[in-house]
Order: C-alpha cells, then sequence, then structure tokens
C-alpha cells in the first residue's frame, strides 16, 4: 500500500507541475488571448486538471487512513 501511495504523491506532484505551468502560460499570453475562445478553453482545461488533482489528493489521502489502521 505505501508503494501504491507514493506512486501517487509522484503523479500528483506531476500534475501539481503542470498546472502551474499552465498557468503561468494563461497569465504570460495577451489579454485579448485570454479573452478568446482558445483562451478559456485552455483556463477550462487548466481547471479540469486542477479538479483531477484534488480528487487524487483527497483518494491519496484516503488510502492513508486505511494504511494507519492497518499499523
Amino acid at each position: 500500500m505505501k508503494r501504491i501511495i507514493s506512486n501517487l504523491q509522484s503523479q500528483l506532484d506531476k500534475i501539481e507541475d503542470l498546472v502551474t505551468r499552465r498557468e503561468d502560460t494563461y497569465t504570460s499570453r495577451s489579454e485579448s488571448w485570454q479573452d478568446s475562445e482558445k483562451g478559456a478553453e485552455y483556463y477550462n482545461k487548466t481547471e479540469e486538471i486542477q479538479e483531477a488533482a484534488y480528487f487524487l489528493t483527497q483518494s491519496i489521502e484516503a488510502l492513508e487512513e486505511i494504511e494507519t489502521y492497518k499499523t
């Protein structure tokens, strides 16, 4: 179980890095791009990735709680 948690945490770290890069990309673009359909789609996709990271965090926490009951 510890290996699973470790692997999930590693993936979460990668997702969080991706979100940070996407946020930096979005904010570095022009305001007209941000307001465009393409900018809105990019922003929405970033939010979807953030939501996935949130659910992965919840899963990791649940597994860690289960792990504490095993010991």
